[in-house]
């Protein structure tokens, strides 16, 4: 018998992929011609730190870090002169590797948002 170590079953699609995926399917939209990208939702800024570009930016790279750990991503998603958004959650589990534990992707979930 011949085993290759360190093979399991392949992780499934990403976040955006499977949106991709879901809208390709739903609007008989042809892969290649579906894009997607992740949408954050950023409130609007202090007066104070709206005027001033250096700390626009770092408030701005303080918000994006936190809505980048969130499980729940947006995904906005067009093709075929059609859009949608899409809520998505990556699919992960703890796996023991000897006394600790590992993070591992095994997919994602997405739902069509109604607008």
């Amino acid at each position: 018998m011949f085993v290759l170590s360190g093979c399991g079953p392949r992780p499934g699609p990403s976040t955006v992929d499977q949106a991709r995926l879901e809208f390709s399917r739903s609007a008989f939209c042809p892969m290649p011609r579906v894009s997607a990208g992740r949408t954050i939702e950023l409130p609007h800024p202090p007066a104070p730190i709206a005027s001033d570009p250096e700390r626009l930016a770092m408030w701005r790279a303080t918000w994006e870090r936190e809505a980048m750990e969130e499980p729940r991503q947006t995904i906005a998603v067009s093709g075929c002169g059609e859009r949608a958004e899409y809520a998505c959650w990556a699919l992960v589990g703890q796996v023991r590797v000897g006394r600790a534990l590992r993070t591992v992707y095994y997919g994602s979930s997405c739902n069509q948002e109604a607008r």
